[in-house]
């Protein structure tokens, strides 16, 4: 009968899978097409194009799996691979909201219509600056104007001939009087042809040299007149101000042809509903403000004792578009990789500038948009981990996924006080947002974050290895050719090609599987490569990828040769011969990063009277970890069930 050593005896021939060469059909890499599809993840492949093609609210993808899988080379693979067929997006604009100024209006334009919109708003206010001034100065406008103050200057100048008849014929006259920078018309009476003042009248009536009840008539009168002359003053203000606006009127209707001609052409051209209410508020604003367009000397400001550079504000600037999104250049739906999710980068800000007197300014051109906006009717990659460090932005971003439009705001986390009241209108959007992160982290989310699951509707998880078949082992050859030609390598003949394949297989762990590890595989191609070149060689051998691993192990095995030189040194005592009543030679395993290594480990035990049971030491004294305690459980209970 076999011994149990000889029935589990394992054949040479079984320690190691060995790749036949002959299956790539090419003696190098310059006879295979590079890999172009994506292999291994049918599973996670099938889970995002669900996700992607389902339009309704939550279908966002989680994207879970081992560092190395090649995740986010995949996803955005695949993704311009499906953004090819797709709806190119409009582009986004915020424009000047006339009626309140601190709440921007945004518009939607169709792909490539933003710049052209703000070119042609541009071009419109730049040809009303330059006809309104030449309309003014014309002579035909003039005539009008001069004909319309004539006719309120001939109005008031009667008001005040009447009045200064009246005035002259009770004994007064009509002065005026200075009173610092402004003067103002002042009754005072005539005697004996001279225009004499109150003063001079009292002094008189002091002097007995007029009578005191001719005092007081001249007092009465004055005070009837002086009611008259305010309301002549009243009067003449009023006309004044009809003057004024006859003169708005009739500038208005000589400049209405030409806003309304320029802003009809605009409404002919762009349909959308929106645009066509912010071109009727446009042209209302230019009507009610008609002194800005006017050639005016620049006002002299009073200096300022300590200066401060900065912008001066343009009045024109409300007459701005600011395009935030211009997808004129697109030639697929936008796919948005996002590897520094700041609340800033993700969400957009409004900046913020100092003006020349040191305030700090901001008006809606200063709204720019962040990645979430710049993907709309796209896709946008974000790392898990980068979202959640980031201030504010995961529950910003789960808000924003759940309303599906985006506030546009300054985040200022270290200010007390906001020094913006803007808030402009928010963005609709239409994004499919692809989280990649790892298993751990989506359980806890998904049980401790009830929002999550509602959002996060599709999970997409990329295996490690695949079944390793004909058609596994020749994409493995045309993945090598992938890295050579887009990275500028050596080529690899067959042999080296086979001997990834075999290491692919080992870290696998399967003679069944091949890895798909592929950050991993990439490194191999390179570093292989690099041997090559150092033996000035022209292809990469099995040699060179032997080279590239032994190299590789060397650089991560500092630890297992110092522990080796302890056992060596007795420092750690290992006893290989003879035997000894409870004791074992057991193999320990170590995980150091990348590199794992078995050591030889001395295992004791000791018998005593007692009713304690087994004991063990590395649990008393806190040393063992689970698996440890959980075996010694395990070998406790098989003896109790045993010998008890």
């Amino acid at each position: 009968m076999p011994s149990i050593l000889q029935s589990t005896k394992l054949d040479q021939s079984l320690l190691r899978w060995q790749c036949d060469p002959e299956i790539f059909e090419a003696e190098s890499t310059r006879g295979i097409e590079p890999l172009e599809s994506i292999i291994g993840q049918d599973r996670a492949l099938k889970a995002i194009r669900l996700g992607l093609e389902v339009k309704s609210a939550g279908y966002n993808i989680y994207v879970s799996g081992m560092t190395g899988t090649g995740r986010k080379t995949t996803i955005k693979r695949f993704l311009e691979q499906i953004g090819i067929d797709g709806e190119i997006p409009g582009d986004i604009c915020y424009v000047n909201n006339f009626k309140n100024a601190d709440l921007p209006i945004v518009l939607y334009l169709p792909p490539g219509h933003g710049t052209q919109f703000a070119r042609d708003i541009d071009k419109t206010i730049e040809y009303i600056r330059k006809m309104i001034p030449s309309l003014f100065e014309s002579e035909q406008f003039k005539e009008k104007a001069k004909k319309t103050l004539e006719k309120y200057n001939l109005q008031t100048r009667d008001l005040f001939a009447e009045l200064e008849k009246k005035i002259n014929q009770e004994g007064f006259a009509i002065v005026r009087v200075e009173a610092g920078p402004i003067s103002h018309p002042e009754i005072f009476p005539v005697l004996d042809g001279k225009v004499t003042n109150w003063e001079e009248i009292a002094q008189m009536v002091r002097e007995k040299k007029i009578p005191e009840e001719q005092f007081k008539k001249l007092q009465e009168t004055y005070n009837e007149l002086s009611a008259k002359l305010q309301e002549t003053l009243r009067i003449a203000r009023k006309v004044n101000q009809d003057m004024n606006e006859a003169i708005e009127k009739l500038q208005r209707e000589s400049v209405t042809p030409i806003v309304k001609g320029v802003i009809s052409d605009l409404k002919l051209k762009y349909k959308d509903e929106k645009v066509q209410r912010y071109l009727d508020d446009l042209k209302q604003d230019i009507l009610a403000h008609l002194e800005q367009f006017k050639a005016q000397p620049e006002a002299q400001q009073p200096p300022i004792p300590f200066p401060i550079p900065g912008f001066k504000p343009d009045p024109f600037l409300k007459y701005k578009v600011n395009v935030i999104v211009d997808n004129s250049g697109l030639d697929r739906v936008p796919v948005v990789i996002e590897n520094s999710p700041s609340y800033k980068n993700l969400f957009g800000t409004i900046e913020r500038v100092v003006d020349h007197t040191g305030v700090w300014r901001t008006d809606f051109t200063r709204i720019k948009a962040g990645s979430l906006v710049r993907a709309n009717g796209g896709y946008l990659v974000l790392n898990l981990i980068d979202t959640l460090i980031e201030p504010g932005v995961w529950i910003a971003l789960k808000r924003t996924l759940k309303n599906r439009e985006v506030d546009i705001q300054s985040y200022d986390p270290f200010y007390m006080v906001s020094t913006s009241g803007m808030k402009p209108e928010p963005i609709q959007i239409d994004v499919k947002v692809v989280i990649i992160g790892d298993v751990n982290l989506y359980y806890r989310l998904f049980y401790y974050d009830e929002d999550f699951p509602k959002i996060f509707k599709v999970r997409a998880d990329f295996d490690t290895v695949m079944p390793l078949n004909p058609g596994a082992i020749r994409d493995y050859g045309k993945f090598i050719c992938k890295i050579c030609s887009s990275e500028n390598l050596l080529p690899f003949d067959k042999y080296a090609m086979a001997e990834i394949t075999e290491y692919g297989v080992e870290l696998a762990g399967d003679r069944k599987k091949i890895s798909t590890k592929f950050s991993q595989i990439a490194d191999l191609i390179r570093e292989a490569s690099f041997w090559a070149k150092e033996e000035k060689a022209e292809v990469v051998t099995a040699s060179h990828v032997h080279k590239a691993i032994d190299e590789k192990l060397n650089r991560s095995r500092l630890v297992e040769d110092k522990m080796k030189e302890m056992i060596a040194d007795g420092h750690i005592i290992i006893e290989t011969t003879g035997q000894k009543p409870g004791q074992v030679n057991g193999l320990s395993v170590y995980q150091i990063g990348e590199h794992s290594f078995g050591l030889p480990t001395r295992i004791t035990a000791q018998v005593g009277m007692g009713q304690s049971g087994i004991i063990s030491v590395e649990r008393e004294a806190d040393l063992s970890g689970k698996t440890h305690t959980k075996g010694v459980a395990i070998i406790s209970g098989y003896f109790r069930g045993q010998y008890a």
